[in-house]
Parts: C-alpha cells; structure tokens; sequence
C-alpha cells in the first residue's frame, strides 16, 4: 500500500489528504502529546496512511515521545530539498509500530535554525501526496512558518489549559485566525487537564473566548507515564478517560467537511 501511495504521488494522482495541525497557546500545554495520540489513534481508526512531523525544530519532542530512534531527522533532507519528490521524502520517513510514518525534529537543537518557511511548505506538499492525514506538531509561538503552515492546513486543534496566560493567548490565536478567514467550523479547542482545580472554570474559559471548549482532556498520571515510556496513552491504556477524550477528537475531525 506504501508503494502505491508513492507512484500515486509520483505520477500527480493525488488524493485528497487532510492537514491537521496542532498548536499550543504556551509551551507545556500537552501539544505534541495530542500530536503522537491523535496521529496513532487516526491510523488505528481509520486504518488509512497517516504521516506525523514535528515543526518544532528546536525542540520537538515527538521521537522520544513514541520510543523512536530514527536514522533521519527534518534536517537530512535540506542538502535535497531542490530535488525532492514524495518518493525521495519517504525514504525519510521512520515507520512507528502503530503504522504512522514519522518525520522528527533535529535532535541537535543547532540544526533547527537551517530551514526556512519555503523548505517546510515543500515538505508538506510532498508529505499529503503520500498520506491521507498528515498531523503537523508546530512551536508554541507564532511565526511566518507557523503563518504559513495555518494558511494551508485543513482543520486546526489548539490545545490550552487552565491558566490566565494560556487563555489570553488562545484569544489571541483566534482572533488572528480570523483575520487569516480560517473557517471557525475546522477550528477545535482543547482544554487540557480540564479538571484541575485551579480557581478557572470550563465556563469562564468558554466566556473568555465566545465559544464552546470542544474536547476536554481530563488529568491523569498516566499521561507523564506514557510520555516517559515513549507509548502512547491511546494504545497503552485504551480504556482511559484521556484516551476516551482523544478518541471523541478524532471522531469529530474523521466526520468533518472540509471548507477550504
């Protein structure tokens, strides 16, 4: 199926594939976390091919995360980037037991300053020819490749938790996504560790804001203990509430219309 996806690609028949990009309002807030489960639980749902990459190329941390070692980081492919193609790109690519196909962040914080905006974008497009979900973990702050990366993408998680500048800063990421015409309906709030009593209220946020909290992802100490295992919550506790949170995310993005 690999193969057939790549001479897809290749010969410019290319599917429809989905973007979805993950975005923190701070650091800490779970972002890559959502990332790894939300790609594993995509791949297992919809048993289609679904690729990962890690945009935070200073300090992405979805290999440790899923217990990879992989041979290629993003940054192997800068001295190509002229010539790549999807099928160059997949020799990249490090293949997850779950069946995602993963594209890390430089090990070597140094070498996440060498690519730019425009090699990002080309790596995207190659990467949705041979993928049906491509799940982008991007920094928390705003950039031109963050911009740009929000621009082309189809539906939008922003994950958030319980405190003050968290809150303001996801006012600010959805104000600008509106002066980028980002349609509200492929926009999904997350609210992390939602039950933590911290003096803020699941409805003081949603006050805050002017719209619902979509998915709230409840605290648990499995979720430390899966990141330290590098095994994601949704295959090593399928049962959880968190996991029953991630599965409900995906549920909405797997029905979703796509309005771009």
């Amino acid at each position: 199926r690999s193969e057939d996806s790549i001479e897809a690609g290749v010969d410019g028949k290319k599917a429809p594939s989905k973007r979805i990009t993950i975005f923190g309002t701070k650091g800490g807030v779970g972002k890559s976390f959502l990332s790894v489960n939300l790609a594993v639980g995509l791949m297992e749902v919809s048993q289609k091919r679904v690729s990962l990459i890690d945009t935070n190329y200073q300090f992405g941390d979805i290999a440790l995360m899923l217990n990879l070692n992989p041979k290629y980081s993003i940054y192997d492919i800068i001295p190509l980037i002229e010539q790549l193609d999807s099928k160059v790109l997949d020799s990249f690519l490090t293949t997850h037991s779950s069946g995602i196909k993963v594209l890390p962040a430089p090990l070597d914080v140094s070498k996440g300053t060498g690519i730019n905006t425009k090699m990002t974008m080309k790596i995207l497009d190659n990467l949705s020819k041979i993928s049906d979900y491509v799940v982008i973990d991007t920094s928390s702050y705003f950039s031109d490749d963050i911009l740009n990366i929000f621009r082309d993408t189809d539906y939008l998680c922003i994950i958030t938790s319980k405190d003050t500048p968290s809150i303001k800063n996801l006012k600010i990421a959805l104000q600008i996504l509106e002066q980028l015409n980002f349609p509200k309906e492929n926009i999904w709030i997350v609210l992390n560790r939602s039950d933590s009593k911290v003096g803020i209220t699941l409805e003081e946020i949603e006050e805050t804001i002017q719209r619902k909290i979509d998915v709230a992802i409840p605290s648990d100490r499995i979720v430390p203990i899966s990141v330290n295992k590098g095994a994601p919550v949704i295959l090593d506790v399928p049962r959880s509430p968190v996991t029953r949170s991630i599965r409900k995310l995906i549920k909405i993005i797997t029905e979703a219309k796509k309005l771009r």
